[in-house]
């Protein structure tokens, strides 16, 4: 009985740090040695906590999760810091480029991980990483809109760009991602279709866009679409797939649709900081955090799209995740990747003229 009792109260605290936007390592009395402790810095919904308890739990080894809402807090911590701190990071597909020209990852020694050859091709040796050196992918999303079907049933053949920037389209609120990159990187393309850098006047032309936009932006959080979705404070939500398709569980008013145009993917990875001597902890937490059973909970769990090709056939994914996911691979021609059209500086310098307008 005594176990039992013990097990909820782990539950319990691991369930408020969670909320917290922190989670720590259960059963941390029984580590007394920091050489045995990995330090993971990643988002909230990354890893499933039962699974960091169980690797624990078989390996001996405490894990303390730090965790960050978005790239620009990653990258910002990893600037300051060095990266001295953390063992495991899990930055997005552009962070990765910016953190590896800052010369803040480690090489991946493949040798050292047995999963290599069950990731998805579609997800390797893209721009922000040729090759793969300092990252491996973890899962993926697609970015679509979600829609209150109450207030907004538009048909699928008439999803575009226009449902969150088409100033004689909108006349509801909308949620709109909150990071500088992807805001620019989504107006562009509606602007102009899929660039590499924008002229002075394209410059000028996308920021009197998204300053217009922000007339009926309810709120900058693409993270956070799905509760104004259903909380009905905004009808539209550009949105990470996994957010809106767990909202549609349990709500038959949300949707999720996919801009005809074609649209951006987020892949989250995996690296480590150069600043860090714990490979040895860091390759051993891989290789079991990528084990096949592992990637079918993670799945279900979340719902983002696993970068282990193996696993789908296994998961009890809804028929909407299906449907989205075989919509992506269709014409993948029509799946892009965020990336810097302007320099760093520039886009931040915009971003607070936007914010701030």
């Amino acid at each position: 009985m005594g176990k039992i009792f013990s097990r909820i109260a782990i539950c319990v605290i691991w369930a408020v740090m969670i909320f917290s936007g922190l989670r720590i390592s259960t059963n941390s009395s029984l580590f007394n040695d920091d050489k045995n402790t990995l330090h993971l810095f990643t988002w909230p919904e990354q890893f499933q906590y039962d699974a960091i308890y169980e690797f624990e739990e078989l390996t001996g080894i405490k894990v303390v999760v730090h965790s960050y809402e978005t790239n620009e807090e990653l990258i910002a911590k990893m600037n300051k810091t060095k990266g001295k701190g953390y063992d495991i990071i899990a930055p997005s597909d552009y962070a990765v480029k910016i953190l590896a020209k800052n010369d803040l990852l480690k090489k991946i020694d493949k040798s050292k991980i047995d999963f290599f050859n069950e990731l998805d091709p579609f997800l390797l040796n893209r721009n922000f990483d040729p090759d793969n050196e300092y990252s491996l992918p973890f899962d993926w999303e697609v970015f679509g809109f979600g829609i209150n079907r109450q207030f907004n049933d538009i048909p699928q053949d008439q999803v575009s760009w226009d449902l969150i920037f088409n100033t004689d389209l909108v006349d509801y609120k909308i949620a709109m991602s909150n990071d500088p990159i992807e805001a620019i990187s989504f107006a562009s393309f509606y602007l102009y279709g899929k660039k590499e850098s924008l002229s002075p006047q394209e410059y000028t032309e996308l920021s009197s866009l998204l300053v217009d936009q922000k007339n009926w932006v309810e709120a900058y959080a693409a993270i956070r679409g799905d509760y104004l979705l259903v909380t009905k404070n905004c009808q539209v939500a550009l949105s990470p797939s996994a957010f809106i398709l767990k909202a549609m569980k349990d709500h038959p008013d949300i949707d999720f649709v996919l801009p005809n145009e074609g649209t951006f993917l987020t892949i989250e990875n995996v690296s480590i900081p150069k600043a860090s001597d714990k490979d040895e902890l860091a390759y051993t937490f891989l290789n079991f955090i990528y084990q096949k059973e592992k990637f079918i909970e993670n799945t279900d769990y979340f719902l983002t799209f696993p970068a282990r090709l193996d696993v789908l056939e296994d998961t009890e994914v809804t028929d909407a995740y299906k449907r989205i996911l075989a919509e992506t691979r269709k014409d993948r021609s029509k799946v892009h990747n965020v990336d810097f059209i302007m320099p760093e500086a520039s886009a931040r310098q915009l971003w607070v003229k936007v914010k701030s307008s």
